[in-house]
């Protein structure tokens, strides 16, 4: 799954208007520092017997005031970007 919710609407002048999909975590990070609040939890694939994909986690970081929903799969590759200008950055699993 690739999705860029909100992509067509960043500013250019945003760190944001760098990140493209399909980016390691490592390039998001050099890109727009420590995420506000990351989280990190088991999909729904974990639970599947004898499922041996790289995708049975997934991670969102948030950053206050840039965007929110950055999902980075076990595989490591950023699958979705939601821009969100009013993103607290606070997030309750």
């Amino acid at each position: 799954m690739r999705c860029e919710v909100g992509l067509q609407l960043r500013p250019a002048s945003s760190p944001l208007a760098k990140i493209k999909i399909g980016m390691t975590a490592q390039e998001v990070s050099n890109i727009l520092g420590m995420a506000t609040n990351p989280v990190s939890y088991a999909s729904g694939r974990a639970w599947i017997p004898f499922y041996f994909g790289d995708d049975t986690r997934r991670t969102e970081w948030s950053y206050k005031g840039i965007f929110s929903g950055g999902n980075v799969y076990g595989g490591g590759h950023l699958e979705l970007v939601d821009y969100d200008p009013n993103e607290t950055g606070i997030r309750v699993n």
